[in-house]
């Protein structure tokens, strides 16, 4: 590990031409904060300077991200254009990194969680896993590039009808509407990330490299404006008194159970 500190935000381990990033806030289902969006990229950043062939992103603990801390958020304590200028750096890590950036989503992924899922390249769903689009609920807009890239996979429609109304997307549903790239067993899901990564970083790293390039070049441009648009959205949205008094009943609600 490469973290000396005693409870990083994010764990980082390279090796065999792979680096593991692991958000580590399990007892918070790795829900985001600024400490941890700014572990995030820069993890991403070192991944490219150190010469990795392949990224893979996973959550500690039971879920992958649950989203933004919302009780930091409803508290105030986190400035809100910190926090979304921080996001949007994590999601252009993830799309301008030279090498693939694979996603093991397990457990919930809500908000910038289920957004992590789609700006990577490959992301692997545990079967009981799940993405979760909550902003309506919560008086917000879509965040972390889903504006562009949800609409862009499954058509305007569809995404709509998933973000006004806030819906819960299992791992079967995912995989077949092309949000994320399979769905596995529960069980099976580390050996088949591991497999992924192994056979990435065993290829021509150049050329690896130049077909992300081609891959992501027609969202690239489009991701970043919308992160903008989001950003300056969000920004105000976060400081509202409707959002902390939506935040503030779904964390009490979470809190009961």
């Amino acid at each position: 590990m490469q973290v000396n500190n005693e409870n990083p935000p994010v764990l980082v381990e390279h090796g065999d031409g792979i680096t593991r990033i692991t958000l580590n806030r399990p007892e918070r289902l790795n829900a985001v904060d600024l400490g941890l969006l700014d572990a995030l990229a820069g993890a991403l950043a070192d991944a490219a300077e150190e010469g990795s062939r392949v990224a893979v992103i996973g959550g500690a603990g039971p879920a992958l991200c649950v989203g933004a801390d919302l009780a930091a958020g409803a508290s105030g304590k986190q400035d809100p254009a910190a926090v979304m200028e921080a996001a949007a750096r994590v999601i252009g890590a993830i799309l301008e990194a030279p090498m693939p950036v694979v996603c093991a989503a397990t457990g919930p992924s809500a908000g910038f969680g289920a957004s992590l899922a789609l700006a990577s390249d490959i992301t692997v769903m545990a079967d009981d896993a799940t993405l979760i689009f909550p902003f309506a609920h919560l008086g917000l807009v879509p965040d972390g590039g889903v504006s562009h890239l949800l609409p862009a996979l499954v058509g305007r429609q569809v995404a709509s009808r998933m973000l006004m109304l806030g819906e819960t997307v299992d791992a079967a549903q995912a995989a077949r509407l092309g949000i994320v790239a399979e769905s596995v067993p529960t069980g099976e899901l580390g050996a088949r990330i591991d497999a992924i990564a192994s056979t990435l970083a065993a290829a021509p790293a150049r050329g690896m490299t130049e077909m992300k390039k081609t891959l992501v070049a027609g969202v690239r441009d489009e991701v970043s404006d919308a992160l903008k648009r989001e950003g300056a959205a969000q920004t105000e949205l976060l400081a509202s008194p409707e959002f902390r008094r939506a935040a503030a009943a779904f964390v009490a609600r979470a809190k009961r159970g």
